[in-house]
């Protein structure tokens, strides 16, 4: 009310000054005709621009298109957490393997597509008529690694498949995505008297038995491109039975022990690969 008031003094004093004159300069800001004093006094009051409200909008907006740019940016582990929930396939393309009971390449097929529940159903179908009994499928375990340090990650997976009260088998896998289709690119599988591990970088350790008087230790790693290559291996055997066949699957040699008291013989063999980029295909 107080604003009011003061204007209805106002317009008065204004029309007096505008008769008492035509000559004062003061009289050019007269009411014009057809125009309230109201109308000029609000319109005084009023802003006479509204640009910064325009500008604070423009702002705003900007400041939402990126954050929906954000938002709506493609998680990269979404298409893996996609195939643990068994709404995504990997394709079986392996560069290479440690298997011993569990053999991804005796019961997949190279190129088809696998979701997770065929694959544990496939290897326990595999592996029950040997044991007799249908592996026991337990808990699934699975995290990112990143192999050859490049930034961008692989999804390792551990699949805990024991045969209950005879052994404890652990099957793992890597699986890279290329461009939106995943590949499972190693596989190897543990047991009481082996043992792979697979380090965060993709390194990969095995040592256990290589046969009934035979251990080995291999070491190999899978690179950033999802190509496993090895790079030692080494032999360790006993009770040598007169002869011994060197570990070259091409130019192996026999050595023969006969005449020799060979009882408490063992028989070391390392091998080491120089430029490991030519991979051992399964």
């Amino acid at each position: 009310m107080r604003r009011y008031i003061a204007v209805a003094m106002i317009i008065p004093m204004i029309l007096i000054t505008a008769c008492g004159s035509s000559t004062d300069e003061k009289s050019t800001d007269a009411v014009s005709p057809g125009e309230s004093g109201n109308d000029r006094i609000i319109e005084e009051i009023e802003p006479e621009s509204d640009e910064n409200p325009v500008v604070e909008m423009g702002a705003g907006a900007e400041e939402n298109t990126s954050h929906s740019e954000e938002v709506t940016q493609e998680d990269p582990h979404e298409i893996y957490d996609r195939f643990i929930a068994g709404d995504e396939k990997a394709v079986y393309a392996p560069t290479g393997a440690d298997e011993t009971y569990y053999t991804m390449s005796a019961c997949l097929n190279k190129g088809e597509a696998y979701s997770l529940d065929e694959i544990i159903t496939k290897l326990c179908d595999q592996v029950e008529p040997e044991w007799e009994v249908r592996p026991t499928v337990g808990e699934t375990e699975y995290d990112y690694i990143d192999c050859g340090l490049d930034g961008v990650e692989e999804l390792r997976v551990g699949l805990n498949l024991p045969i209950e009260n005879i052994e404890m088998f652990y099957v793992q896998m890597i699986i890279k995505d290329f461009a939106g289709e995943l590949r499972i690119c190693y596989d190897c599988d543990s047991w009481s008297r082996s043992s792979t591990s697979i380090s965060p970088t993709g390194f990969v350790s095995l040592w256990g038995s290589n046969g009934a008087a035979s251990h080995v230790c291999r070491y190999s790693f899978v690179d950033a491109d999802g190509v496993w290559k090895q790079w030692y291996q080494m032999n360790v055997d006993h009770d040598i039975f007169g002869q011994y066949y060197t570990y070259d699957p091409v130019n192996y040699k026999v050595l023969d022990f006969s005449g020799l008291d060979y009882s408490g013989l063992a028989i070391e063999s390392y091998e080491f690969v120089d430029n490991p980029d030519s991979p051992k295909n399964i």
